[in-house]
C-alpha cells in the first residue's frame, strides 16, 4: 500500500509526537534510513509483482512439455511446473502465455540461458531498445542497442514479431507474475518491483490502518445516527394520528424486511454471476477474503489486507478484460451469454451488468431501476426540504408557511448538494461526512437519553399515577441559560446561584468539605484532607499549564491533576446522593 493511504509521506508511523520531537525525527537525525524503517514490501500476505522474471527452468519445462513431440518425461515436467505456478495463484491463461512467450524468445534469440527467464508482470517500458533492466537480466545486448540488433538474419523476423506492439492481441503481452509472499519469490523466479508497500509497524506487529474510521462498521452507525433528527422529524410529521405500533411497523419493520429482500435477491445474483465467471475463465478467487470489488477510488482508504486482495484480483482482471471490454475468446464467449466477472467491471456500472443475463427484459429492468432511483432521490430531497422548511418557520403550522420559503429550501438543498459533489472531486462531500460522524458521537448519547424521555412521555400520555405524582427537581443543569429563573421556580435567588458557581470553580475546597462533612459527620479530618487535596490539584493544574511553554510535558501532569479533582467531585456527588 502506498504511503499516501496512511496520511502522506510524512505520516508518523512510530509512537510519539509529530514534528521535530517525534521518534522518527530523532531516528533520522541519528542517521537511520527512514525509508527502510517506515515501509516494506514484505507485508505478510501475497504482494503482487509488477516487474519480475519467471525462471527459465519452469518456463522451459512448460514450453518443451507443450510441444507435439514431447517425451513422457517432458510432459511430466510440464505438468509439475504448471502445478507449481498454480500453487502460487497463477492462472491457466498466464501459464499458457508463459510457454508461448518462452517459445517466441527462443525463436528470436536462440536457446536461452537458464540464468534468464520469461518476463512477467507489467509490460516492458521500452520495447524498442535495450534498457538497463533488460541488459542486466536477459542479455539482449548493451544498453541503448536495438532489441533485435544482436540476432542473426534468420531470427530477425521472429524477433521483430516478438517486440512488435499489437494492441489487438487476444492475450496480454506478458503473463501475470505468480502471487506469493515476498519470501516465496525464489521458488518461481525473481521480482524487482512489487505493487504494494506497507508500514513496517503493520508488517511486524499487525497494527491496524490509522484511517480505520473510514471502513470500520461502527462509524457507519454514527453516519446513520446523524440522519436521526431529519428522519425522525419527517416520520413524525407523516405519522400524525397513527398509533405507536403502526409507526414502528411501518417505519422500522417494513423497511428492514425490504432491505433483506433486496440484498438477498441482488446480492445472490451478483455472487452467482461472479462464481460462474470465475469457473468459466478459470480465475481462482481469493478465498480468504472473498472480495469482489477491485476498481478502487484513488482517494479511498481501506485496510491493508483488503487493499492487497483487491490489487491481486485486478491482476487477474487484466488477463481477460481491458477496462470493461472482454479481450480473450473465453471472456467474449462469456459476455455473449450476458455474464461478466463483476469484480472486473467499473464499480458504478456493476448493477447494469448484473441485469445482462436477462436479455429479453434487460431494458425493462433498467427503466425500473432508474424509476426507483429517481423516486428515492426526489422523495428524500422533498422530505428534507419539508423538514427544514417547518423547522425554520418559527412554529408556524404547515398551512401558514409561505410557498416561497418551501421553494427556497428546495433550491438551496439542490445547489448545496451539487456543489459538494462537484467541488474538489467529491472531497468536500467527504469532509462533510467526517463532520457528520463527529457530530454523531455526542448525538448518540442524546439519543440514549431520549429513550427514557419517550418512555416517560408515553406514560404521562396514558395517565400513569407514578409519573403524574412524581416530584420534579427544582434546579436544573441548564438553568444558566434561563438566568437562574426557571419556570418551575427555584429556592435561591439568581445571585446565590452565581456565587455558588464561582465558588465551586475557584474554591472547590469549600464544596468538597461541606459534601464530605455531610456524608461522614464523624470524620472531619477526612473531609479536611479531601478539601485540601482538591484545592491543591486545582492550583497544580493552573500552574503546570502556565509553565508548559517552557517545560515540555507539563500539560500531561496538569491534566492528571484535573482528572484527580474530577474524580473527587464525582465520588463526593455520588456519596451525597446516596445519603
Amino acid at each position: 500500500m502506498q504511503d499516501s493511504r496512511y496520511g502522506g509521506p510524512n505520516a508518523n508511523y512510530v509512537w510519539g509526537s509529530d514534528g521535530d520531537s517525534s521518534s522518527l525525527a530523532k531516528l533520522s537525525k541519528a542517521g537511520f534510513d527512514m525509508g527502510a524503517i517506515t515501509s516494506t514490501s514484505d507485508c505478510g500476505i501475497p504482494n503482487p509483482c509488477t516487474t519480475g522474471i519467471i525462471s527459465a527452468a519452469l518456463a522451459g519445462a512448460l514450453y518443451r512439455g507443450a510441444m507435439a513431440k514431447a517425451t513422457t518425461a517432458e510432459i511430466s515436467a510440464h505438468t509439475a511446473a504448471a502445478a507449481v505456478l498454480q500453487t502460487y495463484r497463477m492462472s491457466e491463461t498466464s501459464i499458457a502465455t508463459t510457454h508461448e512467450l518462452y517459445g517466441q524468445m527462443v525463436a528470436a534469440y536462440g536457446p536461452m540461458d537458464l540464468s534468464s527467464g520469461v518476463p512477467c508482470g507489467s509490460d516492458f517500458k521500452n520495447d524498442t531498445h535495450v534498457d538497463e533492466y533488460t541488459a542486466q537480466n536477459f542479455g539482449f545486448g548493451m544498453v541503448g542497442d536495438e532489441l533485435c540488433a544482436s540476432v542473426g538474419v534468420n531470427n530477425a523476423a521472429a524477433c521483430a514479431t516478438l517486440w512488435e506492439a499489437k494492441k489487438g492481441w487476444e492475450k496480454p503481452k506478458l503473463p501475470r507474475c505468480p502471487e506469493t509472499l515476498v519470501s516465496e519469490t525464489a521458488a518461481w523466479g525473481s521480482c524487482s518491483a512489487h505493487q504494494m508497500s506497507c508500514p513496517l509497524s503493520m508488517a511486524y506487529y499487525g497494527e491496524s490502518n490509522p484511517k480505520f474510521m473510514d471502513w470500520w462498521t461502527i462509524f457507519y452507525w454514527a453516519w446513520w445516527i446523524t440522519w436521526a433528527p431529519f428522519v425522525g422529524f419527517f416520520v413524525a410529521i407523516i405519522s400524525r394520528g397513527r398509533t405507536v405500533k403502526q409507526v414502528i411497523f411501518g417505519g422500522f419493520v417494513c423497511p428492514a424486511l425490504f432491505a433483506i429482500l433486496w440484498f438477498s435477491v441482488f446480492g445472490g445474483l451478483a455472487i452467482k454471476m461472479e462464481r460462474v465467471a470465475e469457473m468459466a475463465l478459470k480465475v481462482r478467487p481469493e478465498a480468504e477474503y472473498a472480495s469482489i470489488q477491485v476498481r478502487l477510488d484513488p482517494t479511498l482508504i481501506l485496510p491493508l489486507t483488503l487493499t492487497l486482495t483487491l490489487t491481486l484480483t485486478s491482476f487477474q482482471c487484466a488477463e481477460h478484460y481491458s477496462g470493461a471490454m472482454p479481450i480473450t475468446p473465453e471472456s467474449k464467449a462469456l459476455a455473449s451469454t450476458g455474464h461478466y466477472m463483476l469484480s472486473c467491471m467499473p464499480r458504478d456500472d456493476q448493477i447494469y451488468y448484473l441485469m445482462m443475463p436477462y436479455t429479453n427484459i434487460k431494458g425493462f429492468l433498467h427503466v425500473v431501476l432508474w424509476a426507483g432511483l429517481v423516486i428515492y432521490f426526489l422523495t428524500s430531497s422533498d422530505s428534507g426540504s419539508m423538514t427544514d422548511d417547518i423547522i425554520s418557520a418559527s412554529g408556524l403550522s404547515a398551512s401558514l408557511i409561505p410557498a416561497w420559503q418551501k421553494v427556497f429550501w428546495c433550491f438551496t438543498e439542490g445547489i448545496v448538494a451539487i456543489a459538494l459533489v462537484a467541488a474538489s472531486n467529491g472531497g468536500a462531500l467527504k469532509t462533510l461526512q467526517y463532520v457528520s460522524i463527529i457530530i454523531g458521537l455526542p448525538f448518540t448519547f442524546l439519543l440514549c437519553l431520549m429513550v427514557p424521555s419517550l418512555y416517560r412521555a408515553l406514560k404521562k400520555e396514558l395517565g400513569d399515577k407514578d409519573i403524574l405524582e412524581s416530584m420534579r427537581f427544582n434546579t436544573q443543569l441548564l438553568d444558566l441559560f434561563e438566568l437562574f429563573k426557571p419556570h418551575g421556580g427555584s429556592p435561591c435567588t439568581p445571585g446565590t446561584h452565581l456565587k455558588s458557581i464561582l465558588a465551586g470553580i475557584f474554591l472547590p475546597a469549600n464544596a468538597l468539605y461541606a459534601t464530605f462533612s455531610a456524608c461522614y459527620p464523624k470524620a472531619k479530618t477526612w473531609a479536611t484532607t479531601v478539601a485540601f487535596l482538591g484545592q491543591t490539584l486545582l492550583i497544580c493544574w493552573v500552574a503546570l499549564l502556565s509553565v508548559d511553554v517552557e517545560k515540555e510535558g507539563a500539560h500531561t501532569i496538569a491534566w492528571l491533576c484535573m482528572t484527580g479533582l474530577l474524580l473527587l467531585v464525582a465520588f463526593g456527588r455520588g456519596e451525597l446522593r446516596r445519603k
